[in-house]
């Protein structure tokens, strides 16, 4: 039972990592020339990294 909320988190990390590289990807191609979106997308995927590292190490 404990294996449970590791493998949601873990599910819930690598959807947010998906949407996160999307976006960041499609930040530097240019189509949103903005570069905070690029700034907060990797900010929010250094916090994803972290948050699945606590919980694996849980």
């Amino acid at each position: 039972m404990t294996a449970l909320p590791r493998l949601l988190s873990g599910l819930v990390a690598f959807t947010f990592a998906i949407v996160f590289l999307g976006v960041f990807l499609f930040g530097t191609a240019g189509l949103m020339p903005n570069p905070l979106v690029a700034v907060v997308a990797l900010a929010v995927l250094l916090l994803m990294f972290v948050a699945l590292m606590w919980a694996y190490r849980r």
